[in-house]
């Protein structure tokens, strides 16, 4: 038989830490890559301020930056 202790991560001691952790998750996301961000799909790449602004494929990967992972 398991027990959860507060050191477990799937332990959240309070629900509205869930939701707050979520929300932290999505605005990650929804922001814009900046200079020297690396690829949110293969992590293979470190993009130029020139290739972000341009819009150029990850050359590890072939997909676009913005794209969601």
């Amino acid at each position: 038989m398991s027990t959860q202790t507060p050191t477990d991560p799937r332990f959240i001691e309070k629900e509205d830490d869930s939701h707050l952790r979520e929300r932290m998750q999505k605005a990650e996301q929804a922001a814009p890559l900046r200079p020297g961000a690396l690829c949110p799909h293969c992590g293979g790449h470190a993009f130029k301020r020139a290739e972000l602004k341009a819009g150029t494929p990850c050359p590890a990967c072939g997909k676009q930056p913005r794209m969601a992972a």
